[in-house]
């Protein structure tokens, strides 16, 4: 399970007293399902390239449960980004978006957080732990900056492209 706070933050946090455990720029093609919107589901399926790493990831994220945090089931694979982007193609998904950003990744009293720079839609901080309780701690040790994003960054990406992307971003403007 995926269990994290987004927030919108105007500059980030003093991490320097922390391990940072990646820096880098990640890409992330989201794709749709040939026979079911995900924006209708509330689900989400992406090849993710990283900086610094042969292999891409597949991640499939679930519907989100209701929380003041989000959690949702996540799925990870390590993949060959050329054979996973021909084999999705092949069984009819269609790449929707690609989403670039700027990725710090720092260890917190044991969750991970994560300063996120995504091109064209703004600068956020995920918090992700292993609990509801945990993550809202780290966030309040951090001084609870920054506002609550509940929209994914695909979800942000689509209102920010209005239109470029047909019944996906009716639906997304529909659900907010």
């Amino acid at each position: 399970m995926e269990i994290e706070l987004k927030l919108r933050i105007r500059e980030p946090p003093d991490l320097s007293n922390y391990k940072k455990i990646y820096e880098g720029i990640e890409v992330d093609t989201y794709y749709n399902h040939p026979c079911r919107d995900f924006s209708r589901t509330d689900e989400a399926l992406r090849i993710r390239r990283r900086t610094g790493f042969e292999k891409a990831i597949l991640t499939y994220k679930g519907p989100r449960a209701p929380s003041k945090v989000k959690i949702r089931e996540e799925i990870e694979l390590e993949v060959d980004e050329d054979k996973a982007k021909k084999l999705l193609e092949r069984l009819g998904f269609k790449p929707i978006a690609v989403i670039k950003k700027r990725r710090e990744v720092y260890i917190v009293d044991g969750a991970y957080v994560t300063i996120d720079r995504v091109e064209g839609i703004g600068l956020f901080m995920e918090i992700e732990a292993e609990s509801e309780e945990k993550v809202l701690s780290v966030w309040e040790k951090l001084g609870k900056i920054g506002e609550i994003e509940e929209k994914t960054y695909l979800e942000l990406f689509l209102l920010h492209h209005r239109g470029a992307f047909g019944n996906l971003q009716e639906e997304v403007d529909e659900r907010n």
